[in-house]
């Protein structure tokens, strides 16, 4: 019985993933241009925002 259910599920869960998938390829494909450029900005400012607080903390002692 459980066997049962848990095939089910795996089948079920395998069609969710099939069509979330699908979207995420579509979504990701539409992203994906302007993602490398999102990070680079991302990295940028991070590496701002560390150089900030390192001399905040420089200052500080």
């Amino acid at each position: 019985m459980q066997m049962k259910k848990g095939n089910i599920n795996s089948i079920s869960m395998k069609r969710a993933a099939n069509r979330l998938n699908k979207f995420f390829l579509v979504k990701l494909s539409k992203i994906s241009e302007n993602f490398h450029c999102m990070i680079y900005k991302f990295r940028k400012i991070l590496t701002i925002f560390f150089n900030v607080t390192n001399n905040e903390t420089v200052i500080h002692r």
